[in-house]
């Protein structure tokens, strides 16, 4: 079964995790701490616009600029939350290597790179463009190598879409829960799950305020075992669920 957002309480965790100020009930807010939960993938970012995510936290905002919520407020943004499915992040690595059409290649762009990426207006045109050109064959062909490969992972990396920062999150997050509570780590873990098991969560993702105030999320488990459950909506433990992103090749 695929891995729901749906089944974790993301904000009421958050919530705990953050620091509460200046009386202990309310948490102090900047416009970068805002932007950095819809950048994280907490948001749906289909649905809800960074504009429209902003003009939610309208009604807490202080004359200092700041913005200050209770928890009744900040867990009433819950319904902004994204609510879908969380795959393995993408690895371009394993990205099968040979010659692919423009129609080929454009559909893995498609299904498997685009969904990572969040980029400035014309940069991924731009990008995809660039590979092409440098790999494409004289019989028209477009070859990809090992070399082209880390071109589009080193591009993924740059420009990280906040579904692939959350999908990163909840990577690291079952490879802590797979290393086991004495946090020795799997025989057969690659160096990308190490690095991850061993990094903050939060280590992995752009250097935002928020970033600082809150815990790297190994505990999103005990959240969504604390929230209610639906019986019409069984749920499993991280380490049962399987995984997969449609449209990745090798």
């Amino acid at each position: 079964m695929p891995l729901s957002a749906e089944a974790f309480n993301v904000l009421e965790f958050v919530w705990e995790q953050l620091p509460k100020a200046p009386d202990g009930e309310h948490v102090n807010f900047s416009k970068a701490d805002i932007e950095a939960l819809w950048h994280y993938g907490f948001v749906d970012t289909l649905a809800v616009p960074i504009a429209s995510w902003h003009a939610a936290f309208d009604p807490h905002r202080q004359p200092d600029g700041a913005y200050l919520l209770n928890q009744a407020d900040f867990l009433a943004k819950e319904r902004y939350r994204y609510r879908g499915e969380i795959h393995v992040p993408f690895d371009a690595r394993k990205i099968n290597e040979g010659l692919y059409t423009d129609e080929g290649l454009q559909e893995l762009i498609d299904e498997s790179v685009a969904p990572s990426v969040w980029a400035p207006a014309g940069t991924f045109d731009q990008f995809l463009a660039g590979l092409k050109t440098g790999t494409r064959q004289p019989d028209g062909l477009i070859r990809i190598d090992m070399a082209a490969k880390q071109r589009i992972r080193q591009f993924i990396d740059q420009y990280p879409s906040p579904l692939r920062r959350l999908e990163l999150i909840f990577d690291a997050m079952i490879a802590q829960q797979l290393a086991g509570a004495a946090g020795a780590m799997p025989a057969a873990a690659t160096p990308d799950q190490a690095a991850r098991v061993e990094a903050s969560t939060f280590t992995m993702l752009p250097d935002h305020p928020i970033a600082a105030k809150g815990k790297a999320l190994k505990g999103l488990e005990k959240a969504r075992d604390a929230a209610p459950v639906d019986p019409a909506k069984p749920t499993a433990p991280l380490k049962a669920l399987r995984r997969s992103r449609k449209g990745v090749r090798g």
